[in-house]
């Protein structure tokens, strides 16, 4: 049988081996998101939610939005 541990994102089987999701695997590969350039450009795209918006502060409600996801998703 297999278990999910939802704390550390793995699977394990009866014999105690641990598997990574998916998920967890493939996270590995993909680039790291740079907030700080992200903000910069933000801020200066005229189309965007963000224009004329400080860099920090962008960053900040990026921040929460992505604390607030995570607390949801579990």
């Amino acid at each position: 049988m297999i278990q999910f541990n939802p704390e550390k994102h793995t699977y394990i089987t009866d014999d105690n081996q641990e598997y990574l999701s998916v998920t967890k695997l493939l996270s590995k590969y993909k680039p790291q998101f740079d907030a700080e350039s992200a903000a910069a450009k933000a801020t200066k795209n005229r189309k965007s939610k963000w224009y004329k918006m400080d860099p920090e502060q962008i960053k900040q409600v990026w921040k929460q939005e992505s604390e607030r996801s995570m607390t949801l998703g579990n």
